[in-house]
């Protein structure tokens, strides 16, 4: 088993999903490190995205309300602190911080942070049944070779629905991910 990279309590997730944790694992000597994945809103008008095509994009974070759970809040407070990252546009996720800094970032920027310091990213997809399509499979697969970034994936066996995290291991693993499930 590959060293993973993993901050238990009393830390915050959102230290390990982000630029300082991909830096703190190399640091520290891990190959690995455990990347939680959620996915925005699909959004028409994305700017981000050509226009009506926009799917949803692949943030590293481990709570779906991460302001209640995280941390995090919204500096504009348009948002309400019940709000779900599969309920956010990139936007409005992109936007929210922590007291001491901390972001939201796309998988895009983690890839670009791991390949600068040769870490791999081991990647838990969340609660969000997108993650059972090839859409976010695919795009993971060609960002990890784009930036030459070794890619694997662990799900939690039936998080959140029975055997959910069997059908994104199977996803995965259609789409050239490499694939485990894991008891939660």
């Amino acid at each position: 088993m590959p060293f993973i990279f993993h901050l238990a309590f009393p830390f915050k997730k959102h230290v390990e999903n982000s630029i300082r944790g991909v830096r703190l694992a190399a640091r520290r000597h891990f190959r690995w490190i455990d990347a939680d994945l959620l996915i925005t809103k699909a959004d028409p008008t994305c700017r981000h995205c050509p226009a009506g095509v926009c799917p949803g994009h692949i943030v590293w974070t481990h709570w779906d309300r991460p302001m209640l759970k995280d941390g995090f809040f919204d500096p504009l407070h348009r948002l309400d602190p019940h709000t779900r990252v599969r309920d956010m546009t990139l936007d409005e996720v992109l936007r929210l911080r922590t007291k001491d800094g901390y972001r939201i970032h796309t998988a895009e920027v983690l890839f670009r942070v791991c390949a600068a310091q040769n870490i791999g990213a081991y990647v838990e997809p969340k609660d969000d049944p997108r993650f059972e399509q090839d859409w976010p499979w695919r795009r993971l697969r060609a960002l990890s070779r784009l930036r030459s970034v070794r890619l694997r994936s662990r799900t939690i066996k039936d998080f959140s629905t029975l055997g959910a995290g069997t059908r994104r291991a199977r996803a995965a693993r259609r789409n050239g991910v490499p694939a485990r499930t894991i008891r939660g």
